[in-house]
């Protein structure tokens, strides 16, 4: 989510200039439950960071079944599988972000299903319960092993 300032004011003059104002919503901070209601209605997770671990806001847009764009960085690593649910872009190359963001609203919906119904697929990796099996069995394998 922008902050408010310059930088805010230029994108929503982007947007308006595109036509494209009823594609975006720029809340700024909201509630997890906000995010998750706001997910409801997106296609598309844009997440131009610095500095991610594991970001649960991106385990909530694959469960979600969003489409992601963001920083090759931490947890994003784990989350998005190259051209399959998404794109991991250089932190620092803001024309490859725009790039990449521009040719996510734009190409066939054909493509932006698919990067969505995998990230659904992936979200399956995240699921607590196939969490909490695979320590249970790392556990028992260091217990056997002693």
């Amino acid at each position: 989510m922008l902050g408010d300032g310059p930088m805010l004011d230029d994108v929503k003059r982007e947007i308006e200039k595109a036509g494209m104002c009823e594609r975006f919503d720029l809340p700024g901070w909201v509630t997890p439950e906000e995010v998750l209601e706001c997910f409801s209605r997106s296609d598309i997770l844009f997440m131009p960071s610095f500095s991610e671990g594991l970001p649960v806001v991106g385990v909530q847009a694959l469960a979600k079944g969003l489409a992601i764009v963001a920083s090759r960085i931490g947890g994003f690593l784990d989350l998005v599988d190259e051209n399959r649910n998404g794109y991991l872009l250089d932190v620092h190359d803001k024309s490859a972000f725009a790039l990449y963001l521009r040719k996510s609203i734009s190409e066939p919906l054909p493509l932006l299903l698919n990067f969505r119904e995998e990230s659904l697929k992936k979200s399956r990796d995240f699921d607590i319960q196939k969490i909490a099996e695979r320590y249970q069995a790392i556990f028992q394998e260091v217990l056997n092993a002693h």
